[in-house]
């Protein structure tokens, strides 16, 4: 499963919405999780962990070592609390 399957996943468990009336956007440019409405429905946006030079990786403007198991574990958890 990607992570973009399991926010799709986790939203529907979390509203009991139909995947049709939620939407989820996974964008680099965010820096923060939104959450909004339209007429269609409602729009989950949440920030893109990015991957960076010498194995760093960036969530919300934490840094992560992505060769370090407790590192991969902390990104893991604060993307999940994000949502």
């Amino acid at each position: 499963m990607d992570l973009y399957e399991y926010v799709c996943l986790s939203s529907f468990q979390i509203t009991r919405r139909e995947h049709s009336e939620v939407k989820v956007l996974l964008r680099d440019d965010v820096t923060l999780p939104i959450l909004g409405k339209d007429e269609h429905g409602y729009i989950l946006c949440l920030a893109k962990p990015r991957k960076m030079r010498n194995d760093k990786m960036s969530y919300l403007g934490l840094l992560f070592d992505s060769n370090d198991l407790l590192h991969k574990v902390l990104l893991w958890r604060i993307f999940k609390a994000s949502m």
